[in-house]
This record gives structure tokens, sequence and C-alpha cells, in this order.
């Protein structure tokens, strides 16, 4: 049985008109670790940043 587990995630987002450096906490079962990027790219489009592309820097567990 695997649980939710915390990771603290930093990375790089470009898009059309601006670019910027982020770093967050997420929640989330090891399996998702691997689709952290289209996640944060949704969250990041619904709070109106258009954004093209995610490089992830860092993944860490907590």
């Amino acid at each position: 049985m695997f649980f939710k587990k915390n990771y603290f995630v930093e990375f790089e987002y470009k898009g059309p008109k601006e670019k910027g450096t982020c770093s967050t906490t997420m929640r989330c079962f090891p399996s998702m670790v691997p689709k952290a990027a289209s996640e944060l790219k949704k969250i990041l489009n619904s709070m109106g940043h258009d954004v093209d592309t995610i490089f992830i820097t860092s993944i860490k567990r907590l």
C-alpha cells in the first residue's frame, strides 16, 4: 500500500511573454512524480500565466 509523500520541487518555466524560476511543495503518490511537470503547467495556466514548457531542476522528498 502506497501513501502520499511530500516533495519539494524547483522548476523553471518558459512562455511567449515571460519566464521564471519557482519552487513549491507538492503532495502526491510516488508513482505520480513523473507527471509533476504537466500538473504544474496546468496550475500555472489556470493562474493566468501563459506557459509553454516546464523544466524541473530538482525534486526532493521531504
